[in-house]
């Protein structure tokens, strides 16, 4: 059973103890912060290995000029 309490946003599970979050709007922003921080983490990767390749490149063609093919 759940009963309300003095948090806006929160009730108690009396069977359990457990505050469970029932302002969905909090819900929805906590979905969206975690989106965009996996998005962000996938864009850093995706420029690491850019950045990975550009090296490769740049070696290869440092080897050409040089003679070292």
């Amino acid at each position: 059973m759940l009963v309300k309490t003095e948090t806006a946003g929160f009730m108690k599970d009396t069977s359990t103890g457990a505050f469970i979050n029932t302002d969905d709007t909090s819900y929805v922003k906590f979905m969206a912060e975690r989106s965009n921080a996996k998005n962000s983490k996938d864009l850093s990767n995706r420029i690491n290995a850019v950045e990975e390749d550009l090296k490769e490149i740049k070696n290869l063609l440092l080897q050409v000029v040089n003679g070292r093919n």
